[in-house]
C-alpha cells in the first residue's frame, strides 16, 4: 500500500495527464508537499488552486542544464523522485531529425540523470525513492517510432542501474511501463486506453511494493507476457511481433 503522510515528493511533466495524476496521488496520499515541474509554469495554475501552499511550482526544462540545477538547488528535501516528463517522436531512423533525435535523449535520459544525480544525496538520507516513467515502447519497439523506443530503452537500462546501486542504500527504484493511456498524446488513436490515474495507482502500489518493473495496465501486462514468451519474435521481427500484440489487444478489449 502507498503511504506518504508527511512526505515531500517532485514530479516532473506535472501540468498533465500522467503527471497531474501523480500529483493527485501524492497529494491524497498525504504529503506535505509537492515540487510541480513543468516547461510552462502557468500551466500548473490549476494544481495552485486546487491544493494552495502545498504545490510548488518549478520550471523545468529537461533539455536545459541550467533549469535543472535551478530545480535541484530549490528542491532538497525530496523524498520521492517522479521523473515523468517525456516527448514523442514519430520517424524512421534514417528520416527523424537530428535535434529531434537529441530532444529525446535529452529528455528520457540526459536531463533525468542530471536531476536524479543532484537529488539523490537527499533521497537516500531520507530513505525514500525514485520512480521513472517509461514507456511499453521501452520494451517492445515502436513501429512508428524507433528512436522514440531507443531513448526509453536507454532509460530503462539507467533506471536499473540506478535500483542495483541503491538497493543497499535503502533506496526503492522502479520502472514504469504504461501501455495506452487516455492523455493528450495519443487523444486520437482509436483503441482501448487506460485511464491516467489508474495507471498512477498502479505505480505508486508497485513502487511501494519495491518492484523493478511495474506494468500498470492491460496492453502493458501483455508486453510483459510477450517478453518472457515470444523474445525471439521481440528481437528478430519487432514490427510483425508488435502489429500481433496490437491486434490481440483489440480483440480482447473489443476495440
Amino acid at each position: 500500500m502507498f503511504e506518504f503522510e508527511g512526505k515531500v515528493g517532485l514530479v516532473t511533466g506535472a501540468n498533465r495527464g500522467i503527471g497531474a495524476c501523480f500529483v493527485d496521488a501524492l497529494m491524497d496520499a498525504g504529503a506535505v508537499k509537492v515540487y510541480a515541474c513543468a516547461r510552462k509554469p502557468e500551466s500548473m495554475d490549476w494544481a495552485v488552486e486546487k491544493y494552495g501552499s502545498r504545490i510548488i511550482v518549478l520550471r523545468l526544462d529537461l533539455a536545459g542544464p541550467d533549469h535543472i540545477d535551478e530545480v535541484i538547488a530549490q528542491a532538497s528535501d525530496v523524498d520521492l523522485l517522479i521523473s515523468n516528463a517525456g516527448r514523442g517522436g514519430s520517424g524512421s531512423v534514417v528520416e527523424l531529425e537530428d535535434a529531434l533525435v537529441r530532444t529525446l535523449f535529452e529528455v528520457h535520459v540526459f536531463g533525468p540523470r542530471r536531476l536524479i544525480t543532484g537529488l539523490i544525496p537527499g533521497i537516500v538520507e531520507r530513505k525514500g525513492g525514485v520512480i521513472l516513467v517509461q514507456s511499453t515502447a521501452a520494451l517492445a519497439m515502436s513501429r512508428g517510432g524507433p528512436m522514440y523506443s531507443a531513448s526509453k530503452s536507454a532509460a530503462t537500462f539507467m533506471g536499473m542501474g540506478l535500483r542495483e546501486e541503491m538497493r543497499q542504500m535503502g533506496v526503492k527504484v522502479s520502472n514504469v511501463h504504461p501501455g495506452f493511456t487516455n492523455t493528450d498524446i495519443i487523444a486520437t488513436y482509436e483503441i482501448a486506453k487506460a485511464e491516467p490515474r489508474d495507471v498512477v495507482d498502479a505505480a505508486l502500489a508497485g513502487w511501494a511494493n519495491d518492484e523493478a518493473h511495474v506494468f500498470t495496465d492491460l496492453y502493458s501486462q501483455m508486453v510483459h507476457e510477450q517478453l518472457l514468451t515470444e523474445v525471439d519474435a521481440l528481437l528478430f521481427e519487432p514490427v510483425t511481433a508488435g502489429t500481433d500484440l496490437i491486434a490481440e489487444y483489440r480483440r480482447r478489449t473489443n476495440s
